[in-house]
């Protein structure tokens, strides 16, 4: 560069000068903010630090906690998987003294079961042993109230065979005094008009009531009448119409089917004597049957169809015999009680009966 004087030279010098002193302030300037800058820098750096060395801290603090935690955690497995081998244990245990329980139990049933044989083995021989003497004592009772039915029967038969031969005697009398005074039997206005007629035509027309001494008393509701009632109202009809109860008590009252088949049962019936039985024979012993009832028995009498006497008879049957064997089943049971009570004498034995009776 040229200078053109020395005034320029100086002045050159002097601005010089001035940008030197300048830069000098400005380098003393950043120096100052280096400075500043490495002062802040260090308090970053130093609060970084500080903030690393808290955080440093917590995470030792943390991990020492969870090592403690996992220490803890540890225990309590080791803890919880002894506890578990011990209840295993004891488990396996309880298992064997249950199946020995068991084994035993089984034992005893089988003991038990064996003793239950013999016992029911020795009752069954003391039943045997029971049941011969009972039979024994039931062929004893037996063959007395056989000889005292045959006894009672005798004298019944006795009785009705002396009331059948006056009966005979009178009708035989009342014959021969109609054919003294009117001439052969059947005249006008006689017992028997209408022509010669049987013995039986002539008791059907009188009808079944006619002899009162034979009359059965009224039959109620009770079930321990109808066995007696029964055979008296059979005798009845038989000495009014000979076969009569024998075929009211084998035939009808053994029926079970419908009164319709019935009827047409009784159409065709014949008796070994060739007696035949029709629809005046069914409301005869509808009337009588219906006057030797009372309350719900003479209802069964009413309720059936066509005054039908054969149909109110089978119904009759069909309404009691059921009850009678039950109550017959029932005494046989308390007659068979008397094996828990032997008699020591026979007084003794018919006091023992005349309970059981009652």
């Amino acid at each position: 560069m040229a200078y053109v004087g020395l005034a320029d030279y100086q002045q050159h010098q002097t601005e010089v000068a001035n940008r030197l002193q300048e830069l000098n302030q400005s380098i003393t300037k950043l120096v100052g903010q280096v400075a500043v800058l490495e002062v802040t820098n260090d308090d970053k750096i130093r609060q970084i630090v500080d903030g690393c060395d808290v955080r440093m801290t917590a995470i030792e603090v943390r991990g020492n906690q969870l090592i403690s935690d996992g220490a803890v955690a540890q225990s309590n497995v080791n803890e919880l998987k002894a506890q578990t081998e011990a209840m295993l244990t004891q488990a396996e245990a309880n298992f064997k003294a249950l199946e020995k329980r068991i084994q035993d139990t089984f034992k005893s049933v089988d003991e038990r079961f064996a003793q239950t044989q013999k016992v029911f083995g020795d009752a069954d021989n003391k039943i045997k042993e029971v049941e011969v003497e009972h039979n024994n004592k039931m062929s004893v009772i037996y063959d007395a109230l056989e000889k005292s039915s045959q006894a009672k029967y005798k004298e019944l038969y006795d009785k009705t065979e002396v009331s059948f031969q006056s009966m005979q005697n009178k009708v035989d009398m009342m014959a021969q005094m109609a054919t003294s005074s009117k001439g052969p039997v059947g005249g006008v206005g006689g017992e028997f008009s209408g022509g010669p007629q049987t013995q039986q035509e002539r008791i059907r027309r009188q009808g079944f009531l006619s002899l009162k001494n034979t009359v059965p008393s009224k039959l109620n509701d009770k079930v321990s009448e109808w066995k007696g009632w029964k055979e008296d109202t059979l005798d009845f009809l038989d000495t009014q119409f000979e076969g009569l109860g024998k075929f009211l008590s084998e035939i009808v009252g053994k029926y079970q089917e419908t009164d319709e088949s019935l009827k047409a049962e009784i159409e065709k019936y014949v008796s070994p004597g060739g007696i035949q039985y029709n629809e005046t024979d069914a409301t005869m012993i509808w009337r009588a049957l219906k006057k030797l009832t009372n309350g719900i028995v003479q209802r069964i009498v009413t309720n059936v169809k066509s005054e039908n006497g054969f149909a109110a008879w089978k119904n009759l049957c069909r309404y009691f015999e059921p009850q009678v064997e039950l109550q017959q089943g029932a005494a046989l049971q308390l007659l068979t009680g008397m094996i828990k009570f032997p008699a020591k004498s026979p007084e003794e034995t018919r006091k023992l009966m005349v309970t059981y009776r009652t």
